[in-house]
């Protein structure tokens, strides 16, 4: 099923003339697209699961790292978080990345326009955490 979310975000997107598509599974509904920032490129999901606004967005492997550099990407990551509200970096010492992820209120009144909003300012962010990220990544 896809949620009323998730068709709104869909529908946003569109209209701003960005390719998106949706996919429906057992327990949620999702909006996936891709993005080329200035510093590098990646996929966002955008997450439903239920009637209401429940939307989580979430930008899996923005880095991958070794096991041996999880000290300093944590330290950038902490730096990034402390620097930049909205956007949250996160690092996951199960797979060696760095994901970013933000949890909209499930009071917003057009998710389709709040979505649209925290993809742009996701890029601007990634774009000025980017090269912070790869200086810890390679010295």
């Amino acid at each position: 099923m896809i949620f009323p979310a998730t068709e709104a975000i869909q529908e946003t997107f569109q209209a701003h003339a960005l390719k998106c598509a949706a996919e429906e599974h057992e327990n949620e509904s999702l909006v996936l697209i891709g993005m080329t920032s200035e510093t590098t490129s990646f996929r966002v999901l955008f997450i439903s699961r239920s009637e209401q606004n429940d939307v989580a967005m979430r930008i899996y492997n923005l880095l991958r790292f070794t096991a041996d550099k999880q000290d300093e990407m944590l330290e950038a990551v902490n730096t990034c978080n402390t620097n930049y509200r909205y956007l949250r970096f996160v690092v996951d010492p199960d797979e060696n990345t760095v994901d970013a992820e933000y949890d909209f209120p499930s009071n917003q009144e057009n998710i389709g326009d709040a979505a649209f909003e925290m993809l742009m300012r996701s890029a601007h962010i990634i774009d000025k955490c980017y090269p912070n990220l790869m200086h810890s990544l390679y010295g």
